[in-house]
């Protein structure tokens, strides 16, 4: 049984229309580019991953942050090993997985950041810290996997890019991905797609916004998004040069932008907001709250929390009122006091590694507005249990006058984190949610799950992905995820789409892609993704293919497809690779059906690997 704490609030709130909240003039950004997210160049996309990469440390920016865990920990860890329970009520339905399959292939960056987006017509888009995965649910056809890199260099920019999210704009039928690329403010950028049709393949028109657009010489770190009817807004945080996210963060922004515009290839419009306080002290991390069965506005609301805190009660509720260029248009902050605290994650641990992972903070992860009610999801540590656990947040009568009322889930045993929560309700009155969140525990491989709330109880959790390794990829502390996507499938009450990580044999981390239903009578189960004894898996393949090899001494090395009589099709790989473990993954839907060989060999000829491949 999984465990939460439930307080229900008669919570107090304070009301300010904050004067130096500065909004800027309306400024308009030209289309930098058109990008087709189905080149037919590269259908094999190969992704290499080399174990013995060097890999960096964490660094002694987060000692702040270290410190309040450890007194965290030191006050109420000790619970981990005894059998504290929190009050229950687990009446809810878990639930139901349905179709569920493999996403996004690992590409050497940490940490493996995950976002999904569906369509009314069941085109899935994910993406993760450098692809773009694409595929038609309706028939099965991978139809994108673009590398962000690639979409990066065509825009003529050379940065390294990160931090990617997309969104479906239901509104619309168009979907919209935002990444960051730089990490100084004289390369930060914003990257803007707006697909041109109802697909998250095909063509898209990109755009550039600027990292630094106060001047001030900071960069841009952390987008967070989501539309109303008319507009796209996204949140960012600033931070200062050469600094961390911990130690460098200035101030949160919120830029507001004409969607239309991106849709039809004009010149973007858009505004900043900018200086949000409560006090003497900046808001962080704003989130932007998203529709439940569809957009609202004009305007936007947002959450802010204390994210850093060993226990904190404020909950900040933030409304642009308007659409751009609008006169007047007041940004109205809110201070709400939740009935129960929020205290920032201890790091989490995991079966099969000695190395914790990290959980990064309390703030906001996601929310959504339903029946003049937000519902709002972080992650916590729970002083009843010793555990990490999701705070799940709602706040009603948000038009008129706010209330607040929380309650901690926390499944035992295991350390929970990274949640996101969308509608899963079937009516106008019906409050329901489903949250997916990553898991570990000493017992359990990290991986993702899902529980679900039917308005007054929780229900158990269901395992969306079991991992099969340790996560292993950093020196110290690893880095799993920074956080999962969600999403309510609009056109099918009761339907959500999750992505998240969970770890393979070689102790990294990948993406898995699931639809959950909070009231289908029957599951499909967690389908086979590989047989792990083989060096080529999944076999028989049908979509991408993973290729495992160990490189005796350091030398290039040459990786190739061939027909079951010998004759070469392509070559994947050749190149210098350190000694130890790799593996090559690639796309074998250009493969008709039938047998092929893989062979690896060196620079002398020499056979490392050959083995027989099977294309359903």
């Amino acid at each position: 049984m999984k465990k939460f704490v439930l307080l229900l609030a008669a919570a107090c709130c304070s009301f300010s229309l904050f004067a130096q909240v500065v909004t800027s003039p309306v400024q308009k950004f030209p289309l930098r580019g058109v990008f087709n997210l189905s080149p037919e160049n590269d259908v094999w996309k190969p992704a290499l991953l080399n174990q013995q990469l060097p890999k960096p440390h964490p660094g002694a920016d987060r000692l702040e942050v270290e410190r309040i865990k450890q007194e965290l920990a030191q006050q109420h860890g000790k619970k981990r090993s005894s059998s504290a329970a929190s009050a229950q009520r687990m009446n809810a339905t878990p639930p139901v997985m349905l179709e569920n399959f493999i996403g996004n292939a690992f590409n050497l960056y940490v940490p493996n950041d995950n976002d999904v987006a569906v369509s009314n017509d069941g085109f899935v888009g994910s993406v993760n810290n450098t692809m773009l995965y694409g595929k038609n649910t309706a028939t099965g056809q991978i139809f994108s996997s673009v590398t962000l890199h690639s979409l990066v260099a065509s825009l003529g920019l050379t940065q390294e890019e990160f931090d990617p999210k997309i969104l479906y704009d239901p509104g619309a039928d168009r979907f919209i991905i935002a990444f960051l690329n730089g990490f100084s403010d004289s390369t930060s950028n914003i990257i803007l797609g707006f697909s041109q049709g109802n697909t998250s393949n095909g063509l898209w028109n990109f755009y550039v916004l600027p990292g630094d657009p106060l001047g001030t010489g900071l960069w841009t770190d952390f987008p967070m998004f989501a539309v109303s009817n008319e507009e796209l807004f996204i949140t960012v945080n600033l931070l200062y040069n050469d600094s961390s996210w911990q130690t460098g963060f200035n101030q949160t922004i919120i830029w507001q932008l004409r969607k239309n515009d991106g849709y039809a290839g004009f010149a973007l419009s858009t505004q900043l907001h900018s200086n949000f306080q409560v006090g003497n002290t900046v808001l962080r991390n704003l989130c932007p709250v998203k529709g439940s069965s569809g957009n609202y506005g004009p305007g936007m609301w947002f959450l802010s929390n204390r994210n850093f805190s060993a226990g904190n009660d404020s909950i900040f509720l933030v409304r642009i009122t308007d659409t751009i260029g609008s006169a007047p248009q007041p940004v109205q902050i809110q201070t709400l006091q939740s009935p129960l605290q929020y205290r920032i994650p201890l790091d989490a641990v995991q079966l099969g590694s000695t190395e914790k992972l990290i959980t990064n903070d309390a703030r906001v992860m996601g929310a959504f507005l339903h029946n003049d009610q937000i519902q709002f999801v972080t992650m916590v540590f729970d002083t009843v249990s010793g555990y990490n656990g999701i705070y799940h947040g709602r706040i009603d009568q948000v038009s008129t006058n706010p209330q607040v009322d929380a309650s901690i889930y926390t499944v035992p045993n295991t350390d929970i984190a990274y949640p996101n929560i969308a509608y899963s309700g079937l009516s106008s009155t019906d409050n329901s949610a489903i949250f997916g969140f990553l898991f570990a525990s000493p017992t359990l491989y990290p991986g993702t799950a899902a529980a679900a709330w039917d308005g007054t109880a929780y229900s158990t959790h269901t395992v969306v992905r079991n991992g099969s390794s340790g996560c292993n990829m950093l020196i110290g502390d690893e880095r799993w995820g920074d956080y999962t996507g969600c999403q309510t499938r609009y056109n099918e009450p009761g339907r959500v789409w999750v992505n998240g990580s969970y770890t393979i044999f070689n102790g990294v981390t990948r993406t898995w892609i699931a639809e959950l239903s909070a009231s289908a009578t029957s599951a499909i189960g967690e389908q086979s993704e590989t047989q792990q004894s083989s060096m080529v898996y999944p076999n028989p393949v049908a979509e991408r293919c993973h290729v495992k090899f160990d490189v005796p001494e350091a030398g290039r090395v040459i990786v190739q497809v061939l027909t079951a009589e010998g004759k070469l099709l392509h070559t994947l790989f050749e190149g210098a690779l350190v000694k130890g473990p790799n593996e090559i993954s690639f796309e074998a839907e250009a493969l008709a059906p039938g047998a092929y060989l893989i062979l690896v060999s060196d620079v002398n000829g020499q056979t490392l690997l050959q083995e027989r491949m099977v294309k359903n």
